[in-house]
């Protein structure tokens, strides 16, 4: 559709920048002091504008994308987020046209916001339609919520840490084994993504729990179908056992950043890692917060879920009875062990056949 450009009032828009980068324009808008709301149009091809914003003196950045008026976005399911504010105003550069737009109410976290911004902007780059377009800004609030409503200053908790460090170490060995394209296996990395597994492929899955010294032979299955494995031709759970102290071992740091080396001879697959542990909630700006939590490895043991594992499932319930968390002792489950080239025989080497 054919944009009309507004030639009553002049827009609130300065020069565009050379540079895509969402940070550099808010600081060119912050240098400005234009008192109220300015904006300046991030130079990508997309189906919708998309512009940096800012109001002074308010000191309030923001991300923004124009599409037509007539088109009903929901905004008002986001007024809960905490530390964002979600609206909708007229885009004063085009006729019937409005703006989404996403700011963040306190400079806390803006480095974590930035890194937020670009991701949603490459997101909404690989659309075709303005409606598909609008339905990933969407769908990208909606996995934000969770990020904000634990407050994004704050980083992820010890457990949310360990928890990480564990589905980066699984993912490391599938990539060390080099069977398949990096792409694809980044792909079956949906953990990041708070999916029900942590890995998943065509008809298999991977659920990995890490646990530390203090209880290394429990672990906690979340919901009753974490280890249903009817839809699934195979299913296993993954146990890394680790010891945590502060000065021996790997940091969750290191884990990543050497994961990012072994990624680094192809830029766009380090893009999609570096996506996927945004969604896990791991950003660079919280580094310190982690690098004197060193995890030591105790070792792997990997399970097929099958016939009689400890377990519970969504058919073991009564009516009414949902969400339940429960604890399995490793213990139980020695019949059922497989070794690492079976698991991954059975997983990642099957995708290839």
């Amino acid at each position: 559709m054919r944009l009309r450009k507004r030639t009553s009032t002049a827009p609130t828009t300065t020069p565009m920048m050379n540079s895509n980068s969402i940070t550099d324009i808010w600081n060119n808008l912050a240098s400005a002091k234009e008192v109220g709301f300015t904006k300046r149009r991030i130079p990508v091809e997309s189906p919708l504008y998309v512009y940096g914003t800012y109001r002074y003196p308010d000191n309030l950045y923001g991300i923004a994308f124009s599409h037509d008026s007539s088109r009903n976005i929901p905004a008002d399911r986001f007024k809960s987020l905490k530390e964002l504010e979600i609206q909708q105003m007229p885009d004063t550069s085009f006729e019937h046209r409005n703006l989404l737009q996403i700011q963040l109410r306190h400079t806390d976290c803006l480095g974590v916001f930035a890194t937020l911004c670009t991701d949603l902007t490459e997101a909404v780059t690989r659309t075709s339609t303005e409606e598909a377009a609008i339905r990933v800004v969407l769908n990208q609030l909606e996995m934000w919520r969770t990020l904000f409503d634990r407050g994004l200053a704050a980083g992820l908790t010890p457990s949310e840490q360990q928890g990480l460090y564990g589905e980066l170490h699984l993912l490391a060995r599938m990539l060390r084994r080099n069977t398949g394209s990096k792409a694809a296996i980044i792909g079956y990395w949906v953990g990041c993504d708070k999916a029900m597994r942590d890995f998943q492929g065509r008809d298999w899955a991977i659920e990995v729990k890490t646990t530390s010294t203090n209880s290394s032979d429990r672990l906690t299955i979340n919901g009753e179908r974490q280890l249903d494995d009817s839809l699934l031709d195979r299913l296993f759970l993954y146990h890394l056992s680790v010891e945590v102290s502060r000065k021996n071992g790997q940091t969750l740091n290191r884990e990543v950043e050497d994961l990012r080396k072994m990624l680094s001879d192809d830029a766009f697959i380090l893009r999609q890692f570096n996506t996927c542990l945004t969604h896990a909630g791991y950003f660079d700006e919280h580094a310190p917060l982690y690098q004197d939590r060193c995890y030591k490895d105790r070792g792997g043991q990997a399970y097929r879920i099958s016939g009689d594992f400890p377990r519970i499932v969504e058919q073991d319930l009564r009516n009414g009875v949902s969400n339940v968390t429960y604890v399995i002792n490793t213990s139980a489950c020695e019949g059922y062990q497989v070794s690492d080239t079976e698991l991954f025989k059975q997983t990642i080497d099957h995708e290839g056949d």
